[in-house]
């Protein structure tokens, strides 16, 4: 008999290479039209979901591995603080290296260029093969930080898609993440990275044409120092630089990792008449200034207002474009160009608020300014990326913990609990394109991470997104208040049982039971025997604390009296049913929250208490904002509506 430790290895050898994502993409096995017209409603299209195989989350549960390794290497024998810190800094120079990467690929791609502004033009060009942009990305392996930033990016789809929209680099985001080539890399024993010296090669080749710097080709990273690392920032206004030599963090904390970085301008290059203390609020406004005075679309556009990847709504009402300019031309009436040089960021862009008419799209759009982490200015010529990765990658390594603490890879049933597991997501992602965007389904842990690995290859998961009725990408959010996390993940679990007739989540930690317990009474009647001991016997269930435990990596908690309120009452109704401590409030989840300001936007609580006002009392990407309702759970009023929806869609 297979070893239990072995079976993951004996499923990824018998496993068909066109079983991976990234192979068939390569090949061109697959031929599914993206959209199969240019109307709005996009139903009566018959396709394929292309749900991700075993094989593919095997692959992406070792490369999860490889990222606990490669944080214990970087982090070995250092206290909390200095350990947080160092790891931050690391995190921060991977997503130097990510934006140094997709910046050498843009000048070795060669593509003719074509205007973001005309969005669908990008996404036809970017969603058509392209047999040199393919061959190369085929061909090469970047090091393990920098497919850590690439798999994070990926995790979040509308801020990937609209980053690479508008710096006409779409191709790239449609090749899927190569997690064969990736797993091949990985030792199986020891979950080292060590790709081959052609794939090596590869990746160097693309880069040496812009970076001659030795820390942008390393692979191997036996040891880290936050202290050695020295960059230089270049005014994203002119493009010439301002500082150069600036430390990633300093004894005193002013280095461009911390938050209170403040430098003086040592270079003359820069013009521009701002301040001479560059510090991140100087560097969002300098940013913001550029934005509002190029061509470029603002950041975040498409994320909110795109005529493709938007939901029907959106697509109808709003015009990209259109969109663009209202924004550009509202704030330079009510704010004034000017006047962002003598006013902080945050009287700036209040000051655009004072409008009759597109508030809404003001807030959306220009709040992203105000936790923007503005690492491609370290790169010379780097496209510009307003995303926060670090703190991406840093909520993310949640996720990471608990997968790899439940060890799946060395499960002797790993097949059958993916197999399960891969079953569930298929129902739960039938769910939500018949509910997006009216709410919010909360996924446990082994749907999480079938969702990931299906995200991981934009090309299909934007396909079997916009091959729906609603025909809009569903993002997967990683900043959700943890009180609304709770009202949507009972929601989702009462919704999954009415139309399944099977619990969503098996397992018995103390808030799992309390939730089940409570859908009990409202819903199925008393769990009796018989299903206890089917659930029990699932290959889902673990230890008590299953595999279907509430996925929390993207729980954050927003500093406000709106948000404190939800906590108390949270804290009271778990207080009757004898839950002690609630999942985002466990250990290491809650990890970072004790060391706020070692971080440039703490990735926990990544809105500042005074800008809550503008957040709607949430985080979140605000589809619920321009439809004025409630992107949380909650069916409300509406709970027989979406009863409803689901039960006319055949799951």
């Amino acid at each position: 008999m297979t070893p239990a430790s072995n079976v993951y290895i004996e499923v990824l050898k018998s496993a068909e290479k066109k079983s991976y994502f990234c192979y068939r993409f390569a090949k061109n096995l697959d031929h599914t039209r993206v959209l199969h017209d240019k109307e709005f409603g996009r139903k009566g299209l018959h396709f394929d979901d292309h749900i991700p195989s075993i094989a593919d989350t095997i692959c992406h549960l070792k490369l999860l591995r490889a990222f606990g390794v490669l944080r214990k290497k970087i982090t070995k024998g250092q206290s909390d603080a200095f350990a947080i810190k160092n790891w931050q800094v690391f995190v921060t120079n991977a997503v130097r290296k990510f934006i140094v990467f997709i910046t050498a690929l843009k000048k070795y791609f060669r593509e003719l260029s074509v205007s973001p502004k005309v969005e669908r033009a990008v996404f036809e060009k970017g969603f058509s093969r392209n047999e040199f942009v393919i061959q190369t990305l085929d061909n090469l392996l970047p090091p393990l930080d920098v497919i850590m930033v690439w798999q994070v990016f990926l995790l979040n789809p509308k801020s990937f898609y609209d980053n690479c929209v508008r710096n006409d680099i779409l191709s790239f985001a449609t090749f899927p993440l190569p997690l064969r080539k990736i797993s091949e890399s990985i030792n199986d024993v020891t979950f080292e990275y060590s790709p081959s010296k052609e794939l090596i090669d590869g990746y160097l080749d693309v880069i040496r044409p812009i970076s001659n710097d030795p820390n942008d080709s390393m692979y191997d990273f036996e040891s880290f120092s936050m202290f050695e690392g020295l960059v230089s920032i270049s005014c994203p206004i002119c493009d010439e630089v301002m500082i150069r030599d600036v430390p990633y963090t300093t004894d005193t904390k002013t280095g461009f990792a911390d938050e209170s970085f403040a430098q003086l301008k040592n270079c003359k290059d820069c013009k521009c008449d701002f301040a001479e203390l560059i510090t991140h609020e100087e560097l969002r406004k300098r940013q913001l200034y550029a934005d509002l005075t190029k061509t470029t679309p603002m950041a975040g556009l498409f994320v909110f207002f795109s005529g493709i990847i938007s939901g029907r709504e959106i697509r109808r009402r709003r015009d990209a474009k259109l969109t663009d300019g209202i924004v550009k031309a509202k704030f330079r009436i009510h704010s004034g160009l000017d006047n962002i040089r003598k006013r902080t960021l945050e009287e700036s862009i209040r000051a655009s608020f004072k409008v009759k008419n597109h508030v809404v799209q003001l807030k959306l759009i220009l709040r992203l300014y105000f936790s923007m982490n503005l690492i491609h200015l370290t790169v010379p010529g780097g496209l510009m990326i307003w995303e926060d990765l670090v703190g991406c990658v840093l909520r993310q390594d949640r996720f990471v913990e608990k997968m790899n603490d439940f060890d799946w890879l060395h499960s002797a049933n790993i097949k059958e609990t993916l197999a399960e597991a891969t079953i569930r997501y298929s129902r739960f992602f039938k769910m939500l394109t018949v509910l997006y965007p009216t709410q919010v389904l909360v996924p446990t842990l082994d749907i999480d991470i079938v969702w990931h690995t299906h995200q991981l290859s934009l090309y299909y998961y934007f396909i079997d997104c916009l091959n729906t009725e609603e025909g809009a990408v569903i993002d997967h959010d990683d900043k959700i208040e943890s009180s609304k996390l709770d009202e949507s993940f009972e929601n989702t679990s009462r919704l999954y049982k009415w139309k399944f007739k099977k619990e969503y989540s098996i397992c018995y930690c103390s808030y799992c039971v309390a939730t089940r317990s409570s859908l009990t009474t409202k819903v199925i009647g008393i769990l009796n025997s018989k299903d206890s001991k089917e659930m029990k016997t699932n290959p889902l269930f673990v230890n008590s604390i299953g595999l279907t435990h509430i996925s929390i990596h993207n729980a954050i908690v927003i500093p406000n009296t709106f948000s404190e309120k939800r906590q108390a009452m949270l804290k009271k109704k778990y207080d009757k049913k004898n839950v002690d401590e609630l999942p985002w409030q466990q250990g290491e989840t809650n990890f970072y929250s004790h060391y706020p300001t070692l971080f440039v936007i703490p990735p926990l609580s990544p809105v500042g208490s005074g800008l809550c006002q503008d957040y709607y009392g949430s985080a979140c990407t605000g589809i619920g904002d321009i439809n004025n309702s409630s992107t949380g759970g909650g069916l409300g009023n509406e709970g027989g509506t979406n009863n409803r929806r689901l039960g006319m869609y055949k799951v």
